[in-house]
């Protein structure tokens, strides 16, 4: 019996005593520390190390000692992953690890805390990290600015965190800690741009266009071009502007704060666009929003924003209006007041087009609307093709052609600004050999666009010769059906039409007329070509 309270007593105490000093309790395993995540429905996926853990909620997740990086990502459409959240942390032995989500509405994340707790000797020191380090968090009602908070005096209790910021959403958290422990937490704020847009009054606009200040255009900023259902396209005469602001913690380059404000109102709002008509930055530098003229943003049914669609809203960025701000307003109130005229150009090649006598073909050209209003092509507003430089235009193609000058219009019924699209010019090559270049110009509702001539390449090859008629004392040249002044008129032709010569009696020529008709012209008004 004394050897058995000798082995308990004794021996046992000193094994282990003998197991925990010596190189054999390496070989013990560590448990892992646990980690549970408490969020609210949040569709988000964890990964650990870049290791797919799984989609939110999750519980009981083993984490073995050492560091380790936490990362939660959004689904963005079928497949795409994008990151949300990020932080890295050093796990002991036996830690307990949370993951605290917390949300102001369904689709807004306020803030997440990453929370550590551990077994403390008490002498361990506990700490708060904040993301951004520029807002003040308060412990037990005591506020903290300097980063990280270092708590050198824990001991069993609950200890309520909470964040104070007005530019982002706050979080709170509470950590009932036990005897002997101590904490590590991490917290990410996140800033709600949608709900920061705050309607400004009070402001004194004078309208001016003296200062003809640039206006960076959509696509000079967005390299993605985003549809607008022709639903949603309803327009109501710009009058006002409507000014709103929102304070943003940090400012990137303008091109990427505005893709970012963009796609979170797209995302956010289903707005499919920016919902503002202009965008003022700090500096005064004006962007074109929404990119459509008179664009009607009461439809949008936008809580916080203008519901009378006669109002164009602007929005500026930055805390305070800048006097290069109040000047881009000045001039914003009255440039929406001013017709602004169409625009467009080619952004195709023109490549010369190669036809042979009396060919049928059409010449595809892609052009770009790089005006403010949009094209409707409608047949009260069609956009279409003039030919310019002549008389008629020697591809001209009486059977598809509206007249001699216009050639055809644009068949897509809506073409935003910005937006491109394909047009189709049918051609008619001439009976006769001839190389030169066709102009056109773009018209809508009989006025010609601002924009640069369309210059198309034409050869066409094959037999025969070509002749032009000059001018004429009468304005007009007889046709004839025999070469003589007492034969039968056929028709008549005009200066600077061209025609296929036939042959030569002494100082009449016959031609060919566009219906096939042949009859003869005096030779003193035609000239070869």
């Amino acid at each position: 019996m004394k050897k058995i309270f000798l082995l308990i007593g004794v021996v046992i105490p000193l094994l282990i005593i003998f197991v925990q000093s010596s190189s054999l309790r390496l070989l013990i395993p560590k448990p892992d520390a646990i980690l549970n995540i408490t969020d609210t429905d949040s569709p988000l996926i964890l990964y650990i190390d870049n290791r797919l853990i799984g989609t939110l909620p999750l519980e009981q997740i083993s984490v073995s000692p050492g560091s380790h990086t936490f990362s939660l990502y959004t689904v963005e459409g079928e497949e795409d992953l994008s990151i949300w959240w990020r932080d890295e942390i050093e796990v002991s032995s036996g830690d307990s690890l949370q993951i605290v989500i917390q949300s102001t509405s369904s689709d807004h994340i306020s803030g997440i805390g990453l929370i550590r707790t551990f077994s403390s000797n008490g002498n361990d020191i506990s700490s708060i990290f904040m993301d951004p380090n520029t807002v003040p968090v308060t412990v037990n009602g005591t506020q903290y600015t300097d980063f990280p908070v270092i708590l050198t005096d824990v001991s069993e209790g609950t200890y309520d965190i909470a964040t104070a910021s007005d530019l982002y959403s706050n979080i709170s958290l509470s950590l009932d800690i036990p005897k002997k422990t101590g904490f590590e937490v991490h917290i990410q704020l996140f800033f709600d741009y949608v709900r920061s847009v705050q309607h400004v009054s009070g402001l004194t606009i004078e309208p001016t266009l003296q200062l003809q200040l640039p206006i960076a255009r959509r696509w000079d900023w967005q390299d993605q071009y985003l549809a607008i259902p022709a639903a949603k396209l309803l327009t109501k005469e710009w009058k006002f502007i409507d000014v709103y602001q929102m304070a943003l913690p940090t400012m990137t380059e303008d091109d990427e704060t505005l893709r970012t404000l963009e796609a979170l109102f797209v995302k956010k709002q289903s707005t499919f666009r920016l919902p503002f008509g202009f965008v003022v930055t700090e500096d005064g530098h004006i962007y074109e929003g929404m990119g459509i003229w008179d664009f009607d943003f009461s439809s949008l049914g936008l809580s916080g924003i203008t519901s009378d669609g006669s109002k164009c809203p602007i929005l500026i960025l930055g805390a305070d209006v800048s006097p290069e701000q109040q000047k881009a307003l000045n001039f914003i109130s009255a440039f929406i007041t001013d017709e602004p005229g169409t625009y467009g150009e080619v952004s195709s090649d023109l490549v010369t087009k190669k036809l042979t006598t009396e060919e049928v073909s059409e010449y595809e050209v892609t052009l770009k609307n790089t005006g403010w209003s949009t094209w409707k092509t409608d047949d009260a507003h069609a956009v279409k093709f003039k030919a310019v430089g002549s008389v008629r235009a020697d591809v001209y193609h009486p059977d598809l052609w509206e007249s001699p000058e216009i050639a055809s219009k644009l068949t897509d019924p809506i073409v935003l600004p910005g937006a491109e699209t394909s047009a189709f010019i049918p051609l008619k090559a001439p009976s006769y050999p001839i190389t030169y270049t066709q102009d056109f110009v773009l018209i809508q509702d009989d006025v010609q666009m601002r924009n640069p001539t369309i210059s198309v390449p034409i050869e066409v090859t094959g037999a025969g010769k070509g002749i032009e008629i000059t001018d004429t004392p009468t304005g007009f040249l007889n046709v004839r059906e025999t070469p003589s002044f007492a034969s039968t008129l056929i028709g008549a032709v005009y200066p600077g039409e061209r025609y296929l010569w036939l042959e030569t009696q002494a100082d009449w020529h016959k031609i060919r007329l566009l219906d096939g008709t042949e009859g003869w012209v005096n030779g003193g008004f035609i000239k070869d070509i």
